[in-house]
């Protein structure tokens, strides 16, 4: 057996290591616990600078007002097609209008133009049926208007047309001011007669267009029901068959589905009354 000298000298050898762990352990712990409390270093002057330059390249610089315009401008040259279609009283006029307003305050020269049919509100304007108004070309046809503005015709970037269905060389002049002199057309008219059958060239354009709006009114019949129902149809109420009868709320209404084909029906028993059959109908400037 081990004397107690003996015992205490393995007893405190053995202690040796542990007791050297925990002080090593200790020693780990304080180094980090200053490198937290030291504060971090400056990035160094050299580098900073790059390090912002290439955050800064992330963001988008800065545009001025004449700027985004002219950006705006160029990005009309390469020529589009634009249809605004619908019903009677659906705000054609007014959508081309806006887009019309859109486009002067982006800079760009605007011609508009309306078929010289149309001489009810005012000859030489397109006008609303809210009273919205603006000086325009009257011309029978886009030809004659192209020959009327004469040298002004090359400094327009965009031709806003009202009554679309209305002129008979819609489509070969549309597609030629799009495609092979970079404008910008913007166009609302009729979609359909009161038939339901095409007017004019509106609808040939639709392979070669850009985007169509299809805009809705409100059904007239429905309102007298207290129902807001949308008219996606116009309704000729006047006895008149001329396939041309350009006119307004007393010639026309704008009608739901429902109402259309029962008020139809109505016409079609009742030749001598205020509602007949036969023609296609022309609308006043929207």
């Amino acid at each position: 057996m081990l004397g107690a000298a003996a015992w205490r000298h393995v007893t405190e050898a053995s202690a040796q290591p542990q007791q050297q762990r925990h002080q090593q352990q200790r020693q780990r712990q304080r180094r980090r616990a200053s490198s937290l409390a030291e504060p971090a270093a400056a990035p160094d002057a050299a580098t900073f600078p790059r390090q912002q330059q290439q955050h800064s390249n992330l963001q988008p610089p800065a545009r001025s007002t004449q700027q985004q315009q002219q950006q705006q401008a160029q990005a009309h040259h390469h020529g589009a097609i634009e249809l605004v279609v619908g019903p009677m009283f659906a705000g054609k006029t007014t959508e081309l209008l806006r887009r019309v307003a859109q486009c002067e305050a982006a800079g760009l020269s605007v011609a508009v133009v309306k078929s010289n049919k149309d001489t009810r509100y005012c000859s030489a304007s397109v006008v609303t049926h809210n009273g919205l108004k603006r000086p325009c070309y009257a011309a029978p046809s886009l030809a004659a208007f192209k020959a009327a503005a004469g040298e002004a015709y090359a400094g327009f970037h965009v031709i806003a047309v009202d009554e679309a269905q209305f002129f008979p060389d819609l489509r070969d002049f549309c597609t030629h001011a799009a495609d092979h002199e970079h404008k910008r057309l913007i166009l609302a008219g009729l979609d359909g007669d009161f038939q339901r059958q095409r007017f004019g060239q509106v609808l040939d354009l639709l392979p070669l267009a850009d985007s169509v709006t299809k805009l809705t009114a409100h059904c007239k019949f429905c309102a007298q029901e207290q129902r807001r129902v949308a008219a996606v149809f116009s309704l000729r109420i006047a006895a008149d068959s001329r396939q041309e009868l350009v006119g307004g709320a007393d010639v026309y209404a704008p009608v739901c589905r429902r109402h259309y084909v029962q008020l139809s029906s109505v016409r079609q028993q009742d030749d001598g009354g205020e509602m007949v059959e036969g023609g296609s109908g022309e609308e006043r400037a929207m």
